[in-house]
């Protein structure tokens, strides 16, 4: 009886043990924690109406059963603030070029929808990882109203879950 209650908590504990070492991932949250705090603080002084779009750190996710051949694996690390700025676009893109400089992020604005134009676009050199993206863009095109959003793929398989 004794040996069957060792074997027991010999395989409970394999069993978190293997569940806590999935490998990739964003552990301790250290880049959810970056790109919130470097998102939060590239928004200009002037504007107003700040509030937080999204905010969803890396999480392991179970395959979807619905979905033929589908895996488990980390979600997307992903950041988003809303802000309003009367400033002009080339004035509000400058501000928020400065503020992700001075944080190591690199300037490479780009095409992201056809018939669009350039987007601003950043990108940051993450350790152990690819690249954190940051895009800015007025919603919609032309106003005052802004969204600043920044993006991670962690290493390790992608999740794909149910929708």
């Amino acid at each position: 009886m004794a040996a069957a209650a060792v074997v027991g908590l010999l395989a409970i504990g394999l069993g978190i043990s293997m569940s806590g070492s999935r490998s990739g991932g964003d552990p301790h949250d250290h880049v959810y924690d970056l790109l919130r705090r470097t998102v939060r603080g590239a928004v200009p002084g002037v504007a107003t109406e700040f509030h937080w779009g999204y905010r969803a750190p890396a999480r392991w996710e179970t395959a979807c059963p619905l979905i033929p051949r589908a895996t488990s694996g980390w979600s997307p690390v992903s950041v988003s603030v809303d802000f309003v700025d009367r400033d002009a676009p080339a004035t509000i893109t400058a501000q928020l070029n400065a503020a992700l400089s001075r944080h190591g992020w690199a300037r490479h604005d780009e095409v992201v929808t056809v018939g669009q134009g350039r987007t601003a676009h950043w990108t940051l050199a993450v350790s152990g990882g690819r690249p954190a993206s940051a895009f800015a863009y007025a919603v919609p095109a032309g106003s005052d109203h802004w969204t600043l959003s920044a993006g991670w793929r962690p290493p390790g398989p992608v999740g794909e879950p149910c929708p």
